[in-house]
């Protein structure tokens, strides 16, 4: 009984975040309990375990007495965790770099390969990029770090959505990348390249 109860939570918890993802809610709407467990069908205790996660996770404000609100990410949330990215990805790159071998190296290259396939829709080129830096501090072995920028990035992906949610068929939607100059630079063993490389890929994410 309580695996089902935490399995009702998780689904409701997804479907809300990919809601708000997909413009279905937007910044400052306010979700209440009895819609969403209208809309489930589920009972009242997964949906607000699911509500008081994504408020966790600041993903939702709870409003007492009135509902939950959509947190609206800003600018300066952006520039903020783009400059943690940056010292993060950075430093713990610069610390794992002399132990990567060329077999990690050649699972970048084949990440690499999926995030400039063309014919991926938005969403698919964002998860092949989140999935490219994911595997470049996993070289690091720390646990702390790659939850960390896990994180990052998924309020980055809520960030990206939100900016095109009224002008989305007018977007350029191309998620730029300079993961070859990456590559290239690991390859040649070159550490200072890399980290320049790198700091010029995370400068390209714009909104």
């Amino acid at each position: 009984m309580a695996n089902e109860k935490q399995s009702l939570k998780d689904k409701v918890h997804v479907e809300i975040l990919n809601s708000i993802i997909q413009g279905e809610y937007k910044p400052g709407q306010i979700l209440n309990e009895q819609e969403l467990i209208t809309k489930f069908g589920y009972s009242k205790s997964p949906i607000r375990e699911a509500l008081v996660s994504l408020c966790n996770e600041g993903v939702l404000r709870n409003l007492p007495r009135y509902g939950y609100e959509v947190v609206r990410i800003t600018k300066s949330d952006i520039d903020d965790i783009m400059r943690f990215r940056t010292i993060l990805e950075c430093g713990c790159l610069t610390e794992c770099f002399n132990y990567i071998t060329n077999s990690q190296i050649e699972q970048l290259q084949h990440i690499n390969e999926a995030c400039l396939t063309k014919s991926n829709d938005t969403w698919s080129q964002w998860d092949n990029n989140q999935a490219f830096h994911l595997k470049m501090i996993s070289y690091c072995h720390n646990e702390y770090a790659y939850n960390e920028l896990e994180h990052a990035t998924s309020i980055l992906k809520r960030a990206y959505a939100q900016s095109f949610w009224d002008s989305w068929d007018s977007a350029d939607k191309n998620i730029k990348n300079l993961h070859t100059d990456i590559i290239s630079s690991m390859n040649k063993h070159n550490l200072e390249k890399t980290l320049d490389a790198l700091k010029a890929d995370l400068s390209t994410f714009r909104i």
